[in-house]
């Protein structure tokens, strides 16, 4: 069981905006069919307020403190932990009780859905990787890993 705070994303004239968290303080339950989340509260009888099956989340995203659960249809829940530490706790949770595996993300890089999308094609990608070391050193890095995977072998 980890306490949690859930955020919610404020939206100003149709632009994203900030993450709020709620002031009330939740308990979260990782177990082998699904999420919940409950108030937290002296009450031993307190139901839980979200319920999501294991099957219909889709991916989980660390960063920092934040942990995203992406479910079907492109819905989300965004719960914030005490600390980073816990939060990579929660995910390895999840990642062992339904073989999901997190993305744990940087914490001082912007999210994916922040960042602008763009096609490239062969010859951009030709281009940065000429020109961006930190780049090329990825491609070399998962071409080792390529390698790795199939034994260095030639292949006839």
């Amino acid at each position: 069981m980890f306490e949690v705070q859930i955020l919610r994303q404020r939206k100003t004239a149709g632009v994203r905006g900030r993450l709020q968290a709620l002031r009330r303080r939740f308990s979260m339950t990782v177990t082998s069919r699904n999420f919940e989340t409950s108030l937290l509260s002296i009450s031993p009888s307190a139901a839980a307020v979200i319920s999501i099956t294991r099957s219909r989340i889709k991916s989980v995203r660390v960063r920092g403190r934040l942990l995203r659960i992406i479910v079907d249809k492109g819905e989300f829940l965004t719960v914030r932990l005490q600390n980073a530490d816990e939060t990579l706790r929660a995910a390895e949770a999840m990642m062992v009780s339904w073989d999901i595996d997190p993305l744990v993300e940087d914490w001082g890089v912007s999210t994916p859905d922040a960042e602008k999308q763009v096609d490239l094609g062969v010859e951009g990608l030709v281009s940065y990787y000429m020109i961006d070391q930190e780049f090329r050193g990825i491609i070399h890095e998962i071409h080792d890993h390529v390698d790795a995977a199939f034994g260095n072998g030639e292949s006839s």
